[in-house]
């Protein structure tokens, strides 16, 4: 019986690390998207914090409801008025725009009131 040769054994090694590497990465954004719901403390520190719970909430609406997986991604989401927010998503020859209005609930969290659609040529 012969030995693996010590290229062979470092060849396996590093395979090892790759997939157990590629494997962290799977499980951590596995745990994140399971935990995407900020709580309500988070969502009511300040504006910052209640900020990033609203951007939260669109780009999870975004990945649920958006069908055009083409194009160039999302180019923007800018707050237009204290409860209104656009999300840009670049598309070829077009920006497919949509707004949000969003209401804060007691507890601080916001929830979508209305999606409205809209679509931009260039």
């Amino acid at each position: 019986m012969t030995r693996p040769s010590q290229r062979s054994m470092a060849f396996f090694a590093a395979a090892l690390v790759a997939a157990l590497a590629i494997w962290g990465t799977s499980l951590a954004r596995a745990e994140k998207q399971g935990t995407t719901q900020n709580s309500a403390e988070e969502c009511k520190m300040d504006p910052v914090a209640q900020s990033i719970c609203v951007y939260d909430l669109i780009l999870d609406d975004i990945r649920d409801n958006y069908r055009q997986r083409g194009g160039g991604g999302i180019s923007g989401i800018v707050q237009t008025s204290t409860t209104g927010f656009t999300a840009r998503l670049e598309q070829e020859g077009r920006v497919d725009v949509r707004s949000y209005e969003i209401r804060f609930e007691a507890d601080g969290r916001p929830a979508i009131v209305s999606v409205t659609e809209a679509t931009e040529t260039m």
